[in-house]
């Protein structure tokens, strides 16, 4: 298995987001994201629940979870190590207005995995956001930018306050359609502590 850069995971997501909008004209529950991830020759999984996830990334610790880790949920993408263990995590969100509150939730779960054991084998999580916006004055470009920017901001605000010293990659597309009137832009947010 060819070693994968995580620059190339962050930038395999966005393909698959231009490939889902491309022929589908929307996010298809990540699905296409998990085909590019796969392409790149990764181990992927969908809706992983967090329980197998802080079990295969050496996560397990005594005492209670955050509540975002427990229960039912799930993780939308989960990017394997060859030997079975996990590396990393990915969100996505589709927002059709200019909302971003849930967006936080995501990457509240993502610092919280990223913090349960210094020895976890997880190095990453990703939150991919996509944005469309159609204006008959032809600014729907700049209404997108200003959504995937201020999601950008976000996870960094929301990382450096969980986190001690996060990196980040950060890389995003815009695409204008129907004569500027129509645009869509999706961005992938890669936090590594």
């Amino acid at each position: 298995m060819p070693k994968v850069s995580m620059e190339r995971i962050v930038e395999a997501t966005l393909k698959g987001v231009f490939a889902a909008w491309k022929k589908h004209y929307e996010i298809n529950r990540g699905s296409k994201i998990f085909e590019s991830l796969g392409r790149e020759g990764l181990w992927v999984s969908l809706e992983e629940p967090m329980r197998n996830i802080i079990d295969y990334s050496n996560s397990r610790r005594p005492g209670r979870y955050p509540q975002r880790l427990s229960g039912k949920k799930k993780s939308d993408i989960s990017v394997w190590w060859a030997d079975g263990t996990l590396r990393g995590i990915v969100e996505v969100k589709v927002l059709r207005n200019a909302d971003i509150s849930l967006v936080r939730k995501d990457v509240d779960r993502i610092c919280e995995l990223l913090r349960l054991k210094d020895d976890s084998t997880v190095q990453f999580g990703i939150l991919t956001a996509y944005a469309d916006r159609y204006d008959e004055e032809g600014t729907s470009r700049k209404q997108v930018i200003e959504v995937l920017d201020r999601v950008d901001a976000l996870v960094r605000e929301v990382a450096e306050e969980k986190l001690d010293s996060p990196s980040f990659i950060s890389k995003f597309i815009v695409k204008t359609v129907r004569e500027d009137r129509s645009s869509w832009g999706a961005i992938s947010c890669l936090i590594k502590r």
